[in-house]
């Protein structure tokens, strides 16, 4: 089974070859332990056979070819018009992967934060499912009676597998990004292909947090004027999209660090599968988030955890902002309306 979820920009701490990709790391998936892919160790070959070169992940088909000096730089000139190096041929993006990594993992995992153009995933030629949209996070279980001293782990991009239009805007060339000539089943304007976020193995056993969705909301009386700092309630309502591999029963619990008071414990219990609970928590009363030049930009931490009567526990964090926004229409002494957001 595969487990799609939508993908969430922010930074985790995590190891890599490269320290510039931490910044633009998705936040993981909360599991028991975490094994990051990423680097310059990949390879990329045409499915033709006819070139293969190094890769980097997170990155794209164009860059390594640059990088590799097959192709000039495509914003240069009509450099872009020459896009026979990447668009004659789909590609493969491949690496070794140790079974030390998980050779001890319960339930292992294999998550791809984000995949640039449709695309079959094989773990040592076992496929293990289909990604088609750029802008979704996908989770595919590995069978632990797969797992060998050493792994391949193979992205074979082909073209035939429909995506539905799901893929970066500025496809159709924008001021950033060369207007490319290819097209898709549906005659529709591609761009390039690639693994353009991060490929980490995880193991989900008994329980993992898969993604943390949180909104600030205020319960009172419609603004006609600016709020003011640390005066305002709000409710904080988070919804914890969660995979068990057993029936399990523990506690959800939500820390917060805008007062000392803030925490929140709530039982829950789940078979095997796919489960949520959604959860809302008073916040009082917590500076507020302004744009720039209208105030500062205060955000706290909320601390999200599962944990299971057996003591396990798996952990995650979100930063939080309180806002909301008002629309307040003013009539002048001249009869005019005026407009101002309130926040």
């Amino acid at each position: 089974m595969t487990i799609v979820v939508l993908a969430i920009m922010t930074v985790a701490l995590v190891v890599s070859r490269s320290t510039a990709m931490l910044s633009l790391r998705d936040t993981p998936i909360a599991a028991t332990n975490i094994w990051y892919l990423d680097g310059d160790d990949w390879l990329a070959s045409r499915a033709d056979g006819e070139l293969s070169i190094l890769a980097t992940v997170p990155g794209d088909i164009i860059t390594d070819l640059q990088r590799a000096a097959v192709i000039s730089d495509p914003f240069l000139d009509t450099n872009f018009l020459n896009t026979s190096a990447w668009s004659d041929s789909d590609w493969n993006f491949s690496r070794s992967v140790p079974g030390v990594l998980i050779g001890n993992a319960n339930t292992p995992v294999l998550v791809l934060d984000g995949v640039k153009g449709s695309a079959t995933v094989f773990w040592n030629d076992v496929a293990l499912g289909t990604v088609s949209n750029q802008f979704l996070r996908y989770i595919f279980p590995i069978p632990t009676s797969t797992v060998g001293v050493s792994n391949t782990l193979l992205v074979s991009f082909n073209r035939s597998i429909d995506n539905g239009g799901r893929f970066m805007a500025c496809t159709g060339g924008w001021d950033w990004a060369p207007m490319l000539p290819t097209r898709d089943m549906h005659n529709t304007p591609t761009f390039s292909t690639g693994i353009w976020k991060s490929v980490y193995l995880a193991d989900i056993a008994p329980v993992t947090l898969v993604h943390v969705s949180s909104l600030t909301l205020y319960p009172g009386p419609y603004a006609s004027a600016r709020l003011v700092d640390g005066t305002v309630s709000f409710i904080l309502q988070t919804t914890v999209f969660m995979r068990f591999t057993m029936p399990t029963n523990g506690s959800i619990e939500l820390v917060g660090n805008w007062s000392t008071g803030a925490r929140m414990s709530v039982p829950f219990s789940s078979p095997a599968g796919q489960n949520q609970a959604t959860i809302n928590m008073s916040a009082t009363p917590p500076l507020l988030w302004w744009p720039v030049g209208a105030g500062r930009q205060t955000r706290y931490r909320l601390d999200i955890s599962f944990v299971t009567d057996a003591g396990i526990a798996v952990n995650t964090s979100r930063l939080i902002g309180f806002r909301t926004l008002a629309l307040a229409r003013v009539v002048s002494s001249y009869s005019l309306v005026f407009t101002q957001w309130c926040c």
